[in-house]
């Protein structure tokens, strides 16, 4: 998420400034990078539930991605509507 402020990236919100409790940078990862990354946490997970765009199996809330080599690459479509 704070990439993406930082790179000028439209469409993520980030209203609570990447502490998990608001759900409005919400992306979908390419499933390709699924299992490079932690599932998410029950926290994380709950407030997906409450996500204003739905829900998908790929969905992940993008200040819990955190870069690494790993990820590389990597390729998130922005969920529309943030709110």
């Amino acid at each position: 998420m704070q990439a993406a402020h930082d790179g000028g990236v439209d469409g993520i919100v980030g209203d609570c400034g990447g502490c998990l409790s608001c759900a409005t940078c919400h992306v979908f990862v390419d499933p390709e990078y699924l299992d490079r990354l932690p599932g998410p946490s029950a926290t994380e997970n709950e407030m997906l539930d409450y996500a204003a765009a739905g829900r998908e199996s790929n969905s992940r809330l993008s200040c819990q991605i955190f870069m690494s080599e790993q990820l590389e690459g990597v390729s998130v479509r922005i969920a529309y509507p943030q709110v």
